[in-house]
């Protein structure tokens, strides 16, 4: 008999595991969003951009030029884009605090400056904004 082996499970993001603190618990801060398909399975805690022709959201690019440049809400819960335009829920104001560290980003943000910046751009949202700490 050999040793025996544990497999390594990868634990997903929770639902709004990356909130630390929201007045009015999520009551204010979420709505209802619409997703843009093709972006395959979005977890939680997601930056996201809106796309300023359709409304609809994509996950936050610093290199586009059609809205989602700008960083504008959190996902809230993992939602699967592949083959259809998703509802979702996602926090859009604040005011709330949110852990930088248990943040997701789309696979076109690759700098720290990057990040710093959406999350300067989050913290500009109406109602106090989402602060990150």
């Amino acid at each position: 008999m050999g040793a025996p082996s544990n497999p390594v499970f990868q634990e997903a993001r929770h639902t709004g595991g990356y909130v630390v603190w929201d007045s009015s618990d999520g009551m204010l801060t979420r709505e209802p969003i619409i997703l843009a398909q093709g972006f395959g399975l979005l977890g939680a805690g997601l930056v996201l951009g809106q796309v300023t022709a359709t409304d609809k959201y994509e996950p936050y690019d610093p290199t586009a030029a059609d809205g989602h440049q700008s960083a504008v809400a959190i996902l809230y819960a993992a939602r699967d884009t592949t083959s259809a335009d998703k509802r979702a829920v996602a926090n859009v104001r604040g005011p709330m605090k949110v852990q930088a560290a248990e943040l997701a980003w789309g696979p076109n943000v690759t700098t720290a400056a990057q990040k710093a910046a959406a999350l300067a751009q989050l913290a500009a949202l109406p109602g106090g904004g989402i602060l990150s700490i």
